[in-house]
């Protein structure tokens, strides 16, 4: 049986008012795996990683962290 994921991104859209920055981002994240986020700049590599950082909140969808669900931190 798969080790449990220890960052998981559950359909997570992330907008601003004349922006989509990330639409419907699902991923696991196991304990051991080599992962590279790479893309273009403006693709939205930067605000992933603060919605993860709880810097900011997705529009639609969940992040959770060893299965803790992620919360903006203001």
């Amino acid at each position: 049986m798969a080790d449990k994921p220890i960052v998981r991104f559950s359909h997570v859209t992330v907008r601003f008012p004349n922006a989509l920055a990330n639409d419907d981002v699902s991923l696991d994240i196991r304990r051991g795996e080599a992962f590279a986020l790479v893309g273009e700049n403006g693709a939205g590599k930067t605000t992933l990683m603060n919605a993860l950082y709880g810097l900011l909140k997705p529009t639609l969808g969940e992040i959770f962290v060893k299965d803790k669900k992620i919360t903006p931190h203001h």
